[in-house]
């Protein structure tokens, strides 16, 4: 589990911090942050998204060979071999300094810094990734990793533009430690080690891999891998959904080899059991097979009541808000296995309502797991009135746009009958719009005048 997040001059935020620990230092296992339009809510889920990706940037491109000399001519489906190389090239292949470039303060030449902590088995530890972000030179200045080295805590490894320190309890392979030297200083700088040690792990015959790093690390390799996302951007949203079961991220259509595999299969139990309990009007959900030159196009339809009848209803026409909740489903699953995710606007485009009882299942799910994580951004505060207070974290900030995120049993104990949602809107816990006077009417007036009076002074000068 995540046990807090820290970040330095990452897109809106200077400097903050997010503490998601509770009273003895175990980390919560569902928090919601709240906040103004534009308080950096989002920022905060692409944080751990950049992460998360810089892990990846080495294997991007080492596959771009592998795509030039096409090799994914094994894929006899033209149509699907299109949209997996648009997959490819949409979500992969990007650089580390692509992401830094992306993810930098506007106007800030200090290093980025991203420090996560994590708590696992009863045992502390954290990551921590320090970027330059100067033009033309962007790169990874510091990373180390702190967790426990057989029975005593301290560094696994710590690579900085000083030296390298890779601990022997971390790697006991004398041999593996120079082979990986040889790999930092090839490549580190342009790629995290994180992202050399993954590039191993699947370049490599696994065993040998295995075999050669300490079971604690390993641990850890998996804790971060395990951690999914979905981050809403400027004009659509992003996802990395770490999950055993390759069909939960395509959910609602695809292409399978056998129709009746398993996996899918079972997908489409856990999507009808879910959709028929959510939705009155849905008495089931199910997938549709059209057979192809390679196998079978899958498409998730429902049988719906209108006007009395039964009918069969495509996801492609279903609204926004049931295909948002299908985008969540996987995430919702991951997080009962036991992983850590994290939603950026997890209400938009679902009924308040709807959108409580999703969150009471999830709480009770999540009660029956042992380290399964749940954070999300949201403006629904009618999901106040269910929460507890130490799963209630606000975004705040001052007139200076520093900013702070604090947790409601932060603030001083207040009666017990006090509602939490009337408190936040009444902006006892700040972090909510202040609108300064607007009147619409004037406004409008004020432009239609600009607007006629520049229109007359274009007329003169034609005139002239």
């Amino acid at each position: 589990m995540i046990s807090y997040i820290e970040l330095q001059n990452f897109k809106s935020f200077s400097n903050i911090f997010f503490d998601l620990r509770g009273p003895r230092g175990i980390p919560k296992k569902l928090a919601f942050l709240y906040g103004e339009n534009g308080s950096g809510k989002s920022n905060l889920i692409r944080s751990l998204m950049f992460m998360c990706q810089s892990f990846d940037t080495l294997r991007n491109q080492q596959m771009l060979p592998d795509i030039e000399m096409g090799k994914l001519d094994i894929i006899k489906d033209e149509k699907l071999k299109e949209k997996f190389l648009s997959e490819i090239v949409r979500t992969r292949l990007y650089s580390l300094q692509d992401l830094i470039r992306q993810n930098r303060s506007i106007g800030e030449i200090a290093p980025m810094v991203i420090k996560v902590g994590f708590y696992h088995e009863g045992r502390d530890g954290f990551y921590l990734v320090k970027f330059n972000t100067e033009s033309n030179s962007e790169s990874v200045l510091e990373e180390k990793l702190y967790y426990t080295l057989n029975e005593r805590a301290g560094l696994m490894f710590d690579i900085s533009t000083d030296g390298i320190n890779l601990s022997p309890s971390s790697f006991p392979d004398v041999k593996y430690r120079c082979e990986l030297s040889e790999q930092i200083e090839k490549y580190w700088g342009k790629h995290t080690f994180i992202s050399i040690l993954y590039n191993e792990l699947k370049t490599k015959n696994r065993q040998y891999f295995n075999a050669r790093l300490a079971p604690n690390l390993h641990t850890v390799l998996r804790l971060l891998s395990q951690i999914s996302t979905l981050y809403k951007g400027n004009d659509s949203e992003a996802g990395r959904i770490a999950i055993p079961i390759r069909f939960l991220h395509q959910l609602d259509e695809g292409h399978i080899e056998n129709k009746n595999d398993a996996e899918l299969l079972a997908v489409q139990k856990f999507l009808n059991q879910c959709f028929t309990q959510l939705y009155s009007d849905i008495k089931r959900a199910y997938y549709k097979f059209e057979a192809s030159d390679s196998g079978y196009e899958y498409e998730l339809y429902f049988d719906k009541v209108c006007g009395g009848k039964e009918i069969a209803v495509p996801i492609s026409l279903e609204s926004t808000g049931t295909k948002k909740i299908l985008d969540l489903f996987p995430l919702i699953f991951t997080s009962t296995l036991g992983t850590t995710v994290f939603v950026d606007e997890v209400d938009s485009g679902i009924h308040d309502l709807l959108m409580q009882d999703i969150v009471k299942i999830l709480q009770q799910s999540l009660d029956e797991t042992e380290e399964g994580q749940f954070i999300a951004t949201t403006h629904n505060t009618l999901l106040l009135d269910d929460l507890e207070p130490e799963n209630v974290y606000v975004l705040k900030a001052d007139i200076l746009g520093n900013k702070e995120i604090s947790c409601i049993t932060d603030y001083p104990r207040t009666h017990k009958n006090n509602s939490i949602r009337h408190r936040y809107l009444t902006g006892v816990y700040q972090g909510i719009p202040e609108v300064g006077y607007l009147d619409f009417k004037e406004l409008v007036e004020d432009t239609m005048s600009e607007v006629k009076s520049n229109s007359d002074l274009d007329g003169d000068q034609d005139a002239d």
